[in-house]
C-alpha cells in the first residue's frame, strides 16, 4: 500500500559515508543532504516548513485552533554503521499517513518534526529535542560546528518560544531493538516506560614509565587495571541482564598512548541502562564496589564519574489504550513490551500524552545493518497513526 515510501528506505541509505551500512552523523554533509531531501518531501506533501533555531525541521498541515496538534517525532542522524531503518522509519511512516489523511481532507493539525542530533554529538545526545525542551545550553554545543550555519538556512526560522505552545499528542513510530514481537507473533508493540543509559566516565590514574626497562611486577599500568575493571564490569552486567539491566564500556582512552610508554592513564565510557531507577542505582553501585577491590589489588586510582542520568519516563495510559483501539479496529495484534530505550519521548516535554508505537524488527537488533523492516509491518504501523488521526480518536 505504502511501497512508494518503503522503497525510500533504500534511497536514502545511500546517503551515507559507509558502503555497506548506514553512517550518518548529525551535521555532517550526509546529514545536511538528507535534510534537503526530508525538506521536499515535505513539500511535496503540502506541508509548512519551518526550521528553529538549532536546525530541528518541522512539516506543519494548516493549523486549526479549535483542534488538538498531534506531533509525529523522529530523527535522521544515525550513529557509526547503523542499519537503514532507525529513525527515518518515523519519517516515512509519518509522510505516507499525512498523504493519505491529506487526500481524505481531515484537517487535523498535525506536525512532523525531524530532530537534529538525536544521536550522540559531542557528549550530548537528543540535542536538538532538548532544545525544542526548552534546554537553550544546546545552542551552545552545536554553535562551534561549521556547518551548523548551513542547517538554518534550509527555511524560515520560527521563533521557538512562539512556535508550539501545546502539542497534545506526541508519537513516535520505531523498530524494535529486539525481537520480542517476532517471537510473540504480534504485529504492532507498546511500551510502558521510556528509559535512556546513564552516562558514565571511569578514570584509572597509573604510572608511566618505560616498557623496556621497568619490570611487568613493578609497574603501575593503567591499562592492565581497565581491563580488569572491563571484565568486572561484564560480569556484573551478566548476572544483572535477566532483571534488564545493561551495563556498556563503549569507549576507551588511553595516555600516553606511545612508544616504550607504560600507559599511565585511561578512560572508559561507561552506558548502564535499567527498566527503573533503581536498577540502575544498584548496578553502579555494584560497579564501584568491583572498582574498589580492583584499586588494592593493582595500586592505582580508579574513580568514577556520572555525566548524565536521564529520568526514566511513564507513556501516557490513555494514548496506549487509544493505541490498542486502534489496532483492534484495523485487526492488528499488539503487545505491551513493557519499555523501551533512548527515544525521543524521553524529552519532549511539551507534550500532554506521549506514546510510541513499535514495530517488528526481523533482524532482531537495530544500529546494525542486519536491522530488517517488512514493508507490511511499515504498511501496519501507519495504518495505525491513520486510523488514530482520522477516526478522531485523539481528539475524543
Amino acid at each position: 500500500m505504502y511501497q512508494k515510501y518503503f522503497d525510500k528506505f533504500n534511497e536514502i541509505a545511500k546517503i551515507s559515508t559507509a558502503s555497506n551500512s548506514v553512517s550518518r552523523a548529525a551535521f555532517s554533509s550526509e546529514d545536511y543532504e538528507l535534510r534537503k531531501y526530508i525538506i521536499k518531501l515535505l513539500k511535496k506533501n503540502n506541508l509548512e516548513v519551518f526550521v528553529d533555531e538549532i536546525g530541528n525541521i518541522f512539516g506543519c498541515t494548516a493549523q486549526n485552533k479549535t483542534k488538538k496538534t498531534i506531533m509525529l517525532g523522529t530523527h535522521i542522524d544515525t550513529g557509526s554503521e547503523d542499519g537503514k531503518y532507525s529513525g527515518i522509519v518515523g519519517v516515512l511512516a509519518g509522510l505516507a499517513a499525512i498523504e493519505f489523511l491529506t487526500k481524505k481532507k481531515v484537517g487535523e493539525n498535525i506536525v512532523l518534526a525531524v530532530f537534529v542530533g538525536k544521536e550522540y554529538f559531542k557528549d550530548n545526545d537528543f540535542v536538538g529535542a532538548r532544545f525544542f525542551a526548552g534546554d537553550n545550553a544546546m545552542l551552545e554545543v552545536v554553535d562551534t560546528n561549521e556547518d551548523y550555519a548551513k542547517f538554518l538556512s534550509c527555511e524560515k526560522i520560527m521563533l521557538k518560544n512562539n512556535f508550539f505552545q501545546e502539542i497534545d499528542y506526541f508519537l513516535e513510530v520505531i523498530m524494535e531493538d529486539g525481537n520480542n514481537l517476532i517471537l510473540a507473533n504480534k504485529q504492532i508493540g507498546i511500551v510502558n516506560y521510556l528509559t535512556s543509559a546513564t552516562i558514565c566516565s571511569v578514570f584509572i590514574e597509573g604510572e608511566t614509565s618505560s616498557s623496556a626497562n621497568i619490570g611487568v611486577e613493578k609497574r603501575h599500568d593503567a591499562l592492565v587495571s581497565a581491563a580488569l575493571v572491563i571484565n568486572e564490569i561484564n560480569d556484573i552486567a551478566l548476572a544483572r541482564c535477566e532483571d534488564g539491566v545493561l551495563a556498556t564500556v563503549t569507549n576507551i582512552n588511553v595516555l600516553p598512548g606511545a612508544y616504550n610508554k607504560v600507559p599511565a592513564r585511561v578512560e572508559l565510557s561507561l552506558e548502564v541502562r535499567g527498566k527503573n531507577n533503581e536498577d540502575i542505582v544498584t548496578c553502579l553501585q555494584e560497579i564501584k564496589d568491583a572498582i574498589s577491590s580492583v584499586t588494592e589489588v593493582q595500586d592505582v586510582t580508579i574513580s568514577l564519574k556520572v555525566k548524565t542520568a536521564e529520568t526514566i519516563v511513564a507513556m501516557s495510559a490513555e494514548l496506549n489504550d487509544k493505541i490498542i483501539h486502534s489496532c483492534q479496529e484495523c485487526k492488528l495484534s499488539i503487545e505491551n513490551l513493557g519499555y523501551a530505550f533512548d527515544q525521543l519521548g524521553l524529552i519532549i516535554g511539551k507534550a500532554k500524552a506521549v506514546a510510541v508505537i513499535v514495530l517488528p524488527n526481523k533482524g532482531g537488533i537495530t544500529h546494525n545493518k542486519a536491522e530488517k523492516l517488512e514493508l507490511q509491518d511499515f504498511n501496519n504501523g501507519v495504518a495505525v497513526l491513520e486510523h488514530l488521526i482520522s477516526h478522531k480518536i485523539l481528539q475524543s
